[in-house]
């Protein structure tokens, strides 16, 4: 009796191996990535992104590569482990498959590359991981800077907003003895 009970037991322990969430898998919370508290689930992206924090070059799982973010200046970097792909259609839906080097992957303000891979086996100008896919708005749509008007923000006009208010209704005697 005991033989079948172990070899079930061992049976859904296997399967739950084989299950195991990867790096770049969606999430809600960081259980969904491992109960082993050795991966989180950055909520920040879209549909959750299972990932590692703060690794440390070549220390990624085997589907991952350690990528730094903003690391210039280098007090502002934080490094994550970021799925590995080949093409669009190794990521998941809603992500996209960028090198460092790509353009989307560029600050417009300054031209330099916003994240780049760490991994010391690894070229870091075509290493390529998943990101979540930017929705751009075309600068045609997007009102200049100084010459947005409220009707352009979405919120009204006021005429005369008066004397600004904390919302308390009550009266101070100038003249009252406070103590001092």
């Amino acid at each position: 009796m005991r033989a079948p009970l172990f070899l079930a037991a061992a049976f859904v322990g296997l399967l739950s191996v084989g299950c195991a969430p990867e790096i770049g898998d969606g999430c809600e919370t960081s259980i969904d990535c491992s109960v082993n508290n050795d991966r989180i689930c950055d909520i920040s992206q879209p549909g959750g992104y299972c990932t590692v924090r703060a690794c440390d070059p070549d220390t990624c799982p085997e589907e991952g590569t350690c990528v730094e973010w903003r690391y210039d200046p280098d007090r502002t970097s934080v490094t994550y482990c970021m799925k590995r792909c080949s093409d669009d259609g190794d990521c998941r839906g809603g992500y996209q498959c960028l090198a460092s080097s790509d353009p989307e992957l560029v600050d417009l303000s300054t031209g330099s590359p916003i994240a780049r891979v760490v991994d010391l086996d690894r070229d870091p100008d075509t290493t390529k991981f998943c990101v979540a896919e930017a929705t751009v708005t075309p600068a045609a749509e997007t009102p200049d800077s100084g010459t947005s008007t409220p009707a352009d923000s979405g919120t009204e006009s006021v005429d005369d907003a008066g004397t600004a208010d904390a919302g308390l209704d009550m009266s101070v005697d100038p003249d009252a003895d406070l103590g001092a």
